[in-house]
């Protein structure tokens, strides 16, 4: 049996590794922590919930939520195959 994806439409970011002012006020309650490694060109990470786990999101990797609310994370190159831009309401 073959399924097709339901189109739906979603709000997402893309963490550069410094937009974390913009990643706390998009994720909200979903935002757990960011770490940043000491060093040149550490890694910088940020952890949201989602469900009952944590998630890891690393630099490149897309923001997204749902139209419930739900926050989670995407490759982007998942995301980009996945989703094409809206200019809807």
């Amino acid at each position: 049996m073959k399924y097709k994806r339901i189109p739906k439409t979603v709000d997402a970011i893309q963490w550069l590794g410094y937009n974390i002012d913009e990643a706390k006020e998009f994720l909200g309650d979903s935002f757990i922590k960011h770490t940043q490694e000491r060093h040149i060109g550490g890694a910088s990470t940020i952890y949201i919930s989602y469900h009952d786990t944590v998630v890891e999101a690393r630099v490149g990797a897309m923001l997204v939520k749902d139209w419930s609310g739900i926050c989670s994370v995407m490759e982007a190159h998942r995301f980009q195959n996945d989703y094409k831009k809206y200019f809807g309401e």
